[in-house]
């Protein structure tokens, strides 16, 4: 919830002509309207849909699903950031299965501007 927070602060307004964030859960919809209730008081506007993944569709096809068998948060997908181009092609992904760690917003900045998203 964290993360999704921050995200609410990633770009500038201009720049929201530009790029479109989306972010994907597992949860259930009740949930997800916590989590959404959560970070709608954190500073930033929200703009960007939370998109439900009940069925893991998206993250299997992904591959980033941590099976329930794993040995560190078993169940939980690793959180992962991608850049993805207008062409659809992915250009980066953040991704740490080990730490779980998630990618700050400068990092997700610098891949932006790297693929012509951003300038600033």
């Amino acid at each position: 919830m964290d993360q999704l927070g921050k995200l609410k602060l990633l770009l500038r307004e201009s720049e929201k002509k530009e790029v479109q964030l989306l972010a994907v859960s597992l949860d259930s919809h009740v949930d997800s309207q916590k989590m959404l209730k959560e970070i709608s008081e954190a500073p930033g506007k929200l703009d960007f849909p939370l998109l439900e993944d009940k069925d893991h569709k998206v993250v299997d096809a992904y591959g980033i699903y941590n099976p329930a068998e794993a040995a560190f948060k078993p169940g939980i997908p690793y959180p992962t950031t991608y850049v993805i181009n207008k062409n659809g092609v992915v250009t980066h992904r953040f991704l740490d299965p080990k730490n779980y760690t998630r990618a700050e917003n400068e990092e997700i900045r610098e891949e932006l501007k790297k693929i012509g998203a951003i300038t600033g």
